[in-house]
């Protein structure tokens, strides 16, 4: 039509070498009779190197380009000697030569990514460009293995952190458990001997938390019942230098003293607590308190108290016996338990919400597979297409 030409890649045997050919014509601008042609010849050696530039396209990715009638005409990387020799028939290139016969160049699908095999046999997934004019197909292509490989990766570390995580945190909580219930266990077995009437046996703990705190105040108490008679005044000059709840019940189960960190914590006046009984404070689900056990003492003014409750039982004055509640409050460590609780819930709502998706479309835009979750926002996807799916197209 008057226009200028672009010949096709072809092998030049003066150049030896693969080149274009453009050619336009010239003519009088006045009369616009054709005063001659001229041509040019373009070398591909700046063609080559774009094609060849390998940012992005990993360890075994390519992009080449292919003419009309499916020959390369660059150069590729794996293979020597291909340039105008080498047809390529793959899913790839068959699924871009498809645009050849569409009026109106479907931007989508001719950058459809596709899982196939390339010209070398090899499984990959790859892209496609058609460039209507020259009839050309730009092609690159990745090896499936390497494609794939950071999110079979993810995948994996976060399958390792939900199987370790999880792992960890019993482990873990075994670990404080028995750090938790050794000393208990020993303080069980110290009362259980001061019950036999043997006073000279000592818990010695080094804890500096409640329990420790417990044992102290529990040897230091054998250590005044060893060295003294145990009367009522002396019995309650120790009761009052304990920071620790010391409550002493009849054996008729009726409370006949009470320390005064006992009032603090609870509320109540000495007078107040004398005389009734027991039960008032705690719970008749309480159990054996021998051992020592975290329960709930209510308080005056309604309040359920956390405490450490460990009671022993002493022969008193006229062949009686007498019970000894020792309580230590614990609202403190109830409180720092309850921030680790809502640690581990806040990290299992991060893995949970981490997980990746992954969607696998084969050559023929035919949706392979689809992640759960996806899979509850989008429904079944079996038999449709991704573009139908995903876009509603």
């Amino acid at each position: 039509a008057g226009g200028a030409y672009v010949k096709d890649v072809f092998y030049c045997e003066c150049c030896e070498e693969s080149i274009m050919a453009v050619s336009a014509p010239i003519k009088d601008v006045l009369t616009g009779r054709l005063l001659g042609i001229i041509a040019a010849r373009v070398k591909m050696k700046d063609l080559n190197g774009i094609v060849a530039e390998r940012t992005g396209l990993g360890e075994t990715g390519e992009m080449y380009i292919v003419n009309k009638y499916g020959y390369m005409i660059t150069p590729s990387r794996f293979v020597p000697d291909v340039v105008l020799k080498r047809r390529v028939d793959t899913d790839n290139s068959r699924l871009a030569r498809e645009h050849e016969k569409i009026e109106e160049h479907d931007a989508h699908k001719a950058k459809a990514l596709t899982v196939s095999y390339d010209y070398r046999g090899r499984k990959v997934m790859g892209a496609h460009r058609y460039i209507p004019w020259m009839r050309w197909t730009v092609l690159a292509e990745i090896s499936y293995e390497e494609a794939v490989r950071p999110v079979r990766l993810l995948w994996g570390v976060s399958m390792l952190i939900i199987i370790i995580v999880p792992i960890v945190v019993l482990a873990a909580g075994s670990v404080i458990a028995r750090f938790i219930t050794s000393p208990i266990e020993k303080l069980r077995s110290a009362v259980k001997a001061v019950s036999s009437g043997d006073l000279s046996l000592r818990v010695s703990m080094d804890s500096k938390d409640e329990i420790g705190q417990l044992s102290a105040a529990f040897d230091k108490m054998m250590e005044t019942l060893e060295r003294t008679t145990v009367s009522k005044d002396h019995l309650n000059s120790i009761m009052e230098g304990m920071a620790d709840c010391v409550i002493v019940a009849g054996s008729d189960g009726n409370i006949r003293a009470a320390n005064r960190s006992a009032c603090l914590l609870l509320g109540y006046e000495r007078g107040e607590l004398i005389g009734k009984g027991i039960g008032f404070l705690i719970p008749e689900r309480a159990g054996d308190l021998s051992a020592g056990r975290e329960i709930g003492i209510m308080a005056k003014d309604g309040r359920v108290v956390p405490v450490i409750l460990s009671a022993t039982t002493i022969l008193g004055r006229g062949g009686k016996t007498e019970t000894i509640y020792a309580a230590k409050d614990i609202s403190d460590f109830r409180k720092s338990r309850k921030e680790v609780d809502a640690l581990a819930r806040r990290l299992e709502f991060i893995i949970g919400v981490t997980r990746t998706g992954l969607d696998i479309i084969d050559s023929d835009f035919n949706v392979s597979y689809v992640d759960p979750v996806w899979s509850k926002i989008y429904g079944d996807y079996k038999g449709r297409k991704c573009y139908e799916y995903f876009a509603g197209r």
